[in-house]
């Protein structure tokens, strides 16, 4: 980020936190800046854009921080992990970025909640790679719901010390959280199901998610069929297969057959690939 451009950004961050995100005006970010209408533009089309790319500053300077922290260190270091998640914590409070969530947390700017919606499943996505790295008992297929579990737990513990206004350091929360999460770890079998695709958390394109959807639906049909179940399920499977096919498919017909689908698979065998299905699908129609 070069010099002038930085200097907006810190000028609306300022007067984001302090003036309120709705309150403030670009011209009130222009005069804080000192700079010229013209050079605002030249950046930015928008407050929300100026906010996405504080964001996008914080998120920067936090990755940095963490590979700093990594350097000469195993992976397998939980005293690392620990310092590496409080980065994006205690930048938040550095920044008093919290207040600022709240204050846009109803935007109807749709790349804006897009926006927000990657930070955080990237963040997700990062935690549980991480948790990879560090214990045996976490897979590729479990690792997402840990991450949750984790993230979770720290942001309600420390939400309940502000309540409490108990003053408390985030690395002991998260040290807290990783010794209970790591119980679940340990006595997780390999095989258990999971409620959380990790699909649903890497960044892929509108294709590449209806590609994912059909071949999960594909197996599924296959299953169905050696497994002699309901002839309804072999119906609304090709059925859904076959909307995903067409220019213009019906997705709230596609809707109603995916929870009827649910409905007659509902036996544990096939309760964990209808879950992944339907949550493919929204992933799909939301893209």
């Amino acid at each position: 980020m070069n010099a002038k451009k930085e200097q907006i950004v810190n000028a609306a961050l300022h007067l984001f936190v302090n003036k309120g995100f709705r309150q403030t005006s670009i011209q009130d970010i222009i005069d804080m800046a000192n700079v010229a209408k013209g050079t605002f533009y030249n950046y930015f089309k928008s407050k929300n854009e100026c906010l996405m790319a504080i964001m996008e500053y914080v998120q920067e300077k936090g990755d940095k921080r963490r590979v700093e922290l990594a350097i000469g260190k195993k992976k397998t270091d939980e005293e690392v992990f620990i310092h590496q998640v409080a980065v994006r914590m205690n930048m938040n409070r550095e920044y008093n970025l919290l207040s600022l969530f709240e204050s846009v947390a109803f935007s109807s700017d749709e790349t804006f909640n897009n926006f927000m919606k990657n930070q955080y499943l990237l963040e997700i996505n990062w935690v549980s790679k991480r948790l990879c790295d560090m214990y045996e008992n976490c897979t590729e297929k479990n690792s997402v719901d840990l991450a949750i579990i984790l993230l979770s737990i720290n942001h309600h513990f420390l939400h309940v010390a502000k309540l409490l206004n108990e003053q408390v350091k985030i690395e002991e929360v998260i040290k807290y959280s990783l010794q209970r999460l790591k119980l679940i770890i340990k006595n997780q079998p390999m095989n258990e199901e999971v409620f959380f695709s990790p699909i649903l958390f890497q960044q892929t394109n509108d294709k590449s998610v209806k590609e994912e959807l059909q071949n999960h639906l594909n197996q599924l049909l296959s299953n169905v069929k050696e497994n002699e179940v309901d002839s309804r399920a072999e119906e609304y499977i090709q059925f859904l297969l076959d909307e995903l096919s067409n220019e213009n498919p019906q997705l709230y017909v596609m809707e109603s057959v995916s929870e009827s689908l649910k409905k007659i698979l509902d036996s544990d065998r096939y309760q964990e690939d209808v879950r992944h299905i339907i949550q493919l699908f929204w992933k799909w129609k939301n893209h």
